[in-house]
């Protein structure tokens, strides 16, 4: 066994050895369904909580907790585009390197608008 393949999945895609189809739809997709279904069950909560138990305290709470998750979606998903961009070049065809980098780069943009956006609604 090559020590290549002795390495695990997250320190071979850490190091940019990992094949570009494994990075970017395991690491990046994957990562992107498991957040927005996280979204969707926070939401579920908020959404659902009684209307009596909705006091000042309460709110700030949860804007603490959207904040937070908002900050660390973000967070996680620069870091996950970042080792996918260093995955890229791995693939036998220069046009998947380019579309990742691509999808991968207008993603983290949208992304960082859509942040922005909830901080700005929840802040001001």
């Amino acid at each position: 066994m090559s020590t290549q393949t002795s390495l695990g999945f997250f320190h071979r895609l850490v190091k940019g050895s990992l094949p570009l189809w494994q990075a970017f739809w395991i690491a990046f997709v994957l990562f992107q369904i498991s957040l927005y279904a996280l979204y969707v069950l926070f939401l579920y909560v908020l959404l659902h909580v009684d209307d009596q138990s909705k006091t000042l305290t309460s709110h700030s709470i949860l804007l603490v907790m959207v904040i937070s998750y908002t900050t660390a979606g973000m967070i996680l998903t620069a870091v996950i585009s970042w080792f996918v961009w260093k995955c890229a070049p791995n693939t036998e065809q220069p046009f998947f390197t380019l579309l990742a980098r691509i999808i991968v780069s207008s993603y983290c943009v949208l992304y960082g608008v859509k942040v922005i956006s909830i901080w700005s609604f929840q802040l001001f």
